[in-house]
């Protein structure tokens, strides 16, 4: 039988993120370890078995902060870190989200009709699993801006991933 030791490396070495709506929050047990941020939560899941079909995780709670004594800002740093290192950002145009099947085409005319002529992002990870929580990214946010060089916005619209529109 194999035994699990149980120190903050199992944290450190397997925690990533999630980010939700603060509506979809209302259901959640109010004791997982949250981060505010703009109008949703993020909140942690620490992976225990992943294969190419699925991941397995569970969510982080207060209980195991304490028991692993971190906080949530380490937390939060080796989520991102995890999530870089295993599930490394994808940023892709509508049209190319829309050909693998992981947007609806309804997305196509929304930038058909756009008076800007630069095209609308697509911002997920290899597995398309979580990928919303990358606008909480500065790597990607920097990538964002030097490609649009001026203003956009960021429409989160699932847990998997965000779709940036450029400002006009």
């Amino acid at each position: 039988a194999s035994s699990i030791s149980l120190d903050s490396k199992i944290l450190r070495e397997n925690t990533i993120m999630q980010l939700m709506h603060h509506d979809a929050e209302a259901d959640l047990n109010s004791d997982l370890v949250t981060r505010p941020f703009m109008d949703c939560s993020v909140f942690y899941r620490c992976v225990f078995n992943e294969d190419e079909d699925e991941v397995c995780s569970f969510k982080v709670d207060n209980a195991a902060l304490d028991f692993f004594h971190c906080t949530e800002e380490e937390l939060f740093q080796w989520a991102m870190n995890n999530m870089r290192k295993k599930y490394p950002p994808v940023m892709m145009t509508v049209e190319e989200a829309v050909a693998q099947g992981l947007m609806p085409q309804a997305y196509i005319p929304l930038q058909k009709t756009s008076r800007v002529n630069k095209p609308f992002y697509v911002i997920t990870n290899p597995v398309h699993n979580q990928g919303a929580a990358y606008i909480l990214s500065t790597e990607v946010l920097l990538r964002l801006t030097n490609e649009y060089q001026s203003n956009f916005y960021i429409m989160p619209t699932s847990v998997n991933e965000v779709v940036v529109v450029p400002e006009g």
